[in-house]
């Protein structure tokens, strides 16, 4: 019992709730009840009464939280695209972090104001930081390069022009359109 309370824990504790339950993100409700039933039967505690599981028996206990869990997440409409949205982000390299992304939004805040009102130096820390907490925001770099710009002077624009081209969401510029026959 311990042996197969170990493995499931090492499996299923870092799978996300769709792998857990053995579905695909778009399984109907019915289900998502199916697939926590047979999860819940195989890792109630009742199933293993009476047997010393030692230091088994608290992951046996985190399994079936997290059991629980999922099926709650997974079974509510609003916190079920919540967590769509969240599997998308990490999917994507992107933070999943609130409180990191609104941190990072409010040093920008603050270092964009600063590049404004003619303190690059004290706004490019700030920038820096920005970017370490939230890398997938392009305009972080763009005003990071802006703020290395009005420090270094002239011989920033390239390095400017280099961070802009590896910001996220970055499209190099098109070729202007050829004009028309008349």
């Amino acid at each position: 019992a311990r042996q197969k309370i170990e493995a499931a824990h090492q499996k299923l504790m870092p799978a996300n709730y769709y792998e857990l339950f053995g579905l695909s993100p778009g399984a109907k409700a019915e289900a998502i009840q199916e697939a926590y039933l047979g999860q819940a039967r195989t890792w109630h505690s009742d199933r293993f009464s009476g047997l010393d599981l030692g230091s088994c028996a608290a992951k046996l206990e985190a399994l079936f939280a997290r059991i629980g869990e999922a099926r709650e997440t997974l079974s509510d409409k609003d916190k079920r695209a919540e967590y769509d949205v969240f599997l998308d982000r990490q999917a994507k390299g992107l933070p999943t972090d609130v409180a990191a992304i609104l941190k990072a939004e409010e040093l920008f805040v603050q270092g964009s104001q600063l590049v404004k009102s003619g303190k690059a130096s004290k706004a490019l820390p700030l920038l820096e930081q920005a970017i370490e907490l939230n890398h997938a925001e392009a305009e972080f770099y763009v005003w990071r390069g802006y703020a290395r710009y009005l420090i270094e002077g002239e011989g920033a624009a390239e390095a400017t022009q280099a961070t802009i081209t590896k910001a996220p969401g970055h499209r190099a510029p098109r070729e202007p359109p050829a004009p028309r026959a008349r």
